[in-house]
């Protein structure tokens, strides 16, 4: 895993979530999935980089708003703590990011490469 590229992706992530929303992580994560090569590697630099990116916006808002005492109100809507609260939202960018560029990387492979991933049945 490149340290470089995770810290890029969390670059990426933090400018494009805070200027298009929270559905940009999955456009981070295609663009991740495109550039890099395929495979399991590139798939955890992008949930990673996503994960990091979203712990940094969360970081820079806990210094300038109480977001301690948002995650507690709203944790208990989804039935967690607020600090499990916080812990799935970075998981959820996780997830958008990596499984964006899992797909991205797959459709990059040549057709016949992909038929011989499958097993069968």
């Amino acid at each position: 895993m490149t340290y470089l590229r995770v810290v890029g992706v969390a670059a990426v992530t933090v400018v494009a979530t805070i200027l298009l929303g929270w559905w940009s992580v999955v456009l981070v994560g295609i663009t991740s999935g495109l550039i890099s090569p395929p495979g399991r590697t590139t798939v955890l630099e992008a949930g990673g980089g996503a994960a990091l990116g979203w712990a940094a916006i969360l970081a820079a808002s806990a210094l300038g708003g109480p977001i301690w005492a948002v995650a507690q109100r709203v944790g208990p809507v989804f039935g967690v703590p607020g600090l499990a609260f916080v812990a799935i939202t970075l998981v959820f960018s996780a997830l958008l990011a990596g499984s964006a560029a899992l797909v991205a990387g797959e459709l990059r492979r040549p057709p016949a490469l992909r038929r011989l991933g499958r097993r069968k049945s």
